[in-house]
């Protein structure tokens, strides 16, 4: 088994979301999804067609003075 397998079973590794807040912790599970990354790449040229609602996600408006 090569380091980098090992690295990713360490408990050590993941104590830092011990700390994260809702938000944060669910960016965490939501930036591993394999369909998320996919979603993203395919929009990414056009942020204002992605799926948002597909993923539970709500962008912010622009702001006004």
């Amino acid at each position: 088994m090569s380091n980098a397998n090992i690295a990713w079973m360490s408990s050590a590794a993941y104590l830092y979301a011990l700390q994260l807040d809702d938000p944060q912790l669910a960016w965490e599970y939501l930036r591993r999804n394999c369909l998320y990354r996919q979603d993203w790449l395919q929009f990414r040229a056009d942020p204002l067609t992605f799926p948002a609602g597909t993923w539970g996600l709500q962008f912010r408006g622009e702001s006004w003075p």
